[in-house]
């Protein structure tokens, strides 16, 4: 606990709420792409302010990830690590992944029967299984395996690269080759090689952002850096809202000219700074409050948050049949949202424990995988 960094825990907070935040407003901007639904232009911008602003978490994470998993030179050991790995990563992607897969294909029949949906469309949760995406947020936990797999890799060649007088051109290099390839790729498959090494950049720049200013905090300093990543974010999405049916409809579209600035997507160019400016600002700020509690519960909390959304929005527009300000759903819905996901971790966590069945698992994939 003495070594605890306070101001990364607070980080990963802040982006588990901002991904709950974005999730809850893409159900907004799914609504007028999708449906064709008309919002005031107040509410629309809010939605997409909302949505924009929380754009920073994702790569937030991956940069955490970067930040303590390739400082520590222990990773190097495959065998240890990807043990280590099976039980922190891959385990709760599988479970989660059939909850999610039977999720998804009873909301597809329920859309089926009660609203006439094409019968085709129930092979569409089993198609997106297998390509790593059995419900909309599951694509990071596939991708994230991915980046596991080489991390042992990137530790020996930070090493390497660390030894040479010029190694912050190979940062550079190796970042923007990333940024490229990502603005440049339309990646279907969420743990294909391609996926993985467009954010292993995010990956190197996170411990870069980490190694250089970890023992150089101000506080001041830090906040400054913060803020400025916020409004840069605030900026763009000014020019989302004005360049709405642009950006929304084009968003996985990287090859569009008009993406290759100011795209929204986690490979966009402002978004690689606003994300390093805001990681850079927690790095330099220096946190005596632990908040490890709510910390080391985000990732099942990322985990669970989506099932929390659906139900949210299922009671308030199926059942109850609301009609609540488009803000204030926002924030509710998204304050409503992490509370039950940090409950609902809680609870897994203690029933893994206390259960401790997946040890079967674990240590069928230790013995296929011949780790032991």
């Amino acid at each position: 606990m003495k070594n605890r960094e306070n101001n990364y825990d607070l980080l990963r907070i802040l982006a588990c709420f901002a991904v709950i935040i974005a999730h809850v407003s893409t159900e907004y901007i799914d609504n007028v792409v999708q449906n064709g639904t008309v919002y005031s232009n107040g509410d629309l911008f809010i939605v997409i302010l909302f949505n924009v602003l929380s754009k920073f978490a994702v790569v937030t994470f991956v940069m955490l990830s970067g930040a303590f998993l390739l400082s520590n030179p222990n990773n190097k050991n495959r065998k240890e690590f990807y043990k280590k790995s099976i039980k922190t990563i891959l385990v709760p992607t599988l479970i989660f992944s059939v909850f999610y897969f039977f999720l998804a294909e009873g909301k597809t029949i329920y859309d089926i029967i009660y609203y006439g949906e094409d019968i085709g469309d129930i092979i569409m949760p089993i198609k997106n299984f297998f390509i790593g995406v059995p419900y909309y947020h599951m694509w990071y936990m596939y991708m994230l395996m991915g980046l596991y797999i080489i991390i042992p890799n990137l530790i020996v060649f930070i090493e390497k690269i660390n030894n040479k007088k010029k190694r912050n051109y190979y940062y550079a290099a190796i970042i923007a080759m990333c940024l490229i390839s990502g603005l440049t790729s339309s990646i279907k498959i969420k743990y294909s090689i391609c996926n993985v090494i467009v954010y292993a950049g995010y990956l190197l720049l996170g411990y870069k952002i980490r190694y250089e200013l970890k023992d150089k905090k101000n506080n001041k300093v830090g906040c400054m850096l913060v803020i400025l990543g916020f409004v840069v974010l605030s900026l763009l999405s000014v020019y989302a809202y004005n360049n709405f049916m642009i950006l929304y409809t084009a968003k996985y579209d990287l090859l569009s000219i008009h993406n290759l600035v100011f795209s929204i997507t986690n490979f966009g160019p402002i978004i690689c700074l606003s994300s390093s400016l805001i990681f850079a600002g927690f790095s330099k700020i220096n946190i005596k409050k632990t908040v490890i509690n709510i910390s080391n519960k985000t990732f099942y909390m990322y985990l669970f948050h989506a099932i929390v959304i659906t139900i949210l929005f299922m009671i308030e527009n199926k059942l109850l049949k609301l009609e609540l300000s488009i803000p204030f759903v926002i924030i509710l819905n998204s304050i409503i949202s992490f509370v039950v996901s940090y409950l609902l971790s809680v609870i897994y966590l203690w029933f893994y424990r206390k259960i401790d069945k997946n040890d079967w698992l674990e240590k069928k994939i230790v013995e296929r995988l011949k780790l032991k």
